[in-house]
């Protein structure tokens, strides 16, 4: 290439140059991670996951990342993936994000993704990976559990604090483990007088507590 350098008109100097231009992505290779296959039960944490894959030989500049949603033995079949399953990419993030979260019962099911990455302008070159996801309706909202019983008590006024310990919910299935929240309110749903202080209120394994303790005799009445 040639650059000519002129002066009001009169040429001054002119510089002659090589540009050499080379294809760095026709050596450099992607090494895709393979993701296992995944289940989630519904209602559950969302599950998370970052793309990130190494190149070897040569650099060809970032990976670009995208997915889809595919079936087994059709190569040509890539849809949007379901929105109601899954969010991609992850709100505020790129393209190498994606999570997987649901309550809709009606999206229980077998997914089958595929996670593409492309080097170089228009995909030059692109290696993808497929993974299957198993959408399954939690056994928490289903299957049968244990509830506790509670004694009635009788507090006495100006007795010192008492404190009642709530037996945890036991799913009937021991080998299943669901995690229960528990709501404390009086007999006809209203909130718990301030001489009941509930603690530990989210709990699992050894209950939840009530410390109940008044000097009011206003409160001889008063249940939960």
């Amino acid at each position: 290439m040639e650059v000519q350098a002129y002066l009001q008109g009169d040429w001054v100097q002119s510089f002659v140059f090589t540009i050499n231009i080379t294809n760095r992505c026709e050596t450099t290779e992607i090494v895709p991670l393979q993701i296992a296959d995944q289940t989630y039960y519904t209602g559950r944490d969302p599950l998370w996951f970052i793309f990130y894959w190494p190149e070897i030989v040569g650099l060809c500049g970032p990976i670009t990342y995208s997915a889809n949603q595919t079936i087994t033995g059709d190569a040509s079949f890539n849809a949007s993936l379901d929105p109601g399953v899954f969010q991609y990419p992850r709100q505020g993030q790129g393209n190498e994000t994606l999570s997987i979260y649901t309550w809709d019962l009606s999206k229980v099911g077998t997914y089958q993704v595929r996670v593409w990455g492309s080097l170089g302008v228009g995909g030059y070159k692109q290696v993808s990976i497929t993974f299957q996801v198993f959408v399954i309706e939690d056994p928490c909202s289903y299957l049968s559990y244990y509830t506790p019983f509670v004694p009635d008590l009788t507090l006495w006024i100006n007795q010192t604090d008492q404190v009642v310990k709530i037996p945890p919910y036991y799913m009937n299935i021991s080998s299943w483990i669901c995690n229960f929240t528990y709501v404390f309110t009086d007999g006809v749903g209203a909130t718990l007088d301030p001489i009941f202080v509930v603690s530990n209120v989210a709990l699992q394994g050894d209950g939840t507590n009530i410390t109940l303790v008044t000097s009011n005799i206003t409160k001889t009445t008063l249940s939960p």
